[in-house]
């Protein structure tokens, strides 16, 4: 049985969200602008983004690709605050 993640897991996450959602703003992309790279529809950029939907590894790392940051960064960037 798979435990429910904890509060510090959800804050964490959270801040994922938050570095990935800047730096697509820093990038110049809008959420349809992201989505229509990423090939999804671009109201799930939005729920992705706001912890609506989860966002699996792959889309991570083609997200980050897309934004041209570094998977590591990101992490860092969100964990360290």
């Amino acid at each position: 049985m798979r435990k429910k993640p904890g509060s510090s897991t959800l804050k964490q996450a959270d801040q994922i969200l938050s570095v990935l959602s800047a730096a697509r703003q820093k990038a110049g992309l809008s959420q349809r602008q992201l989505s229509a790279e990423l090939g999804l529809h671009y109201a799930t950029v939005s729920k992705i983004e706001r912890g609506e939907r989860q966002l699996t590894v792959t889309e991570f790392l083609l997200v980050c690709s897309i934004l041209g940051v570094s998977p590591i960064a990101i992490l860092r960037s969100a964990l360290n605050d």
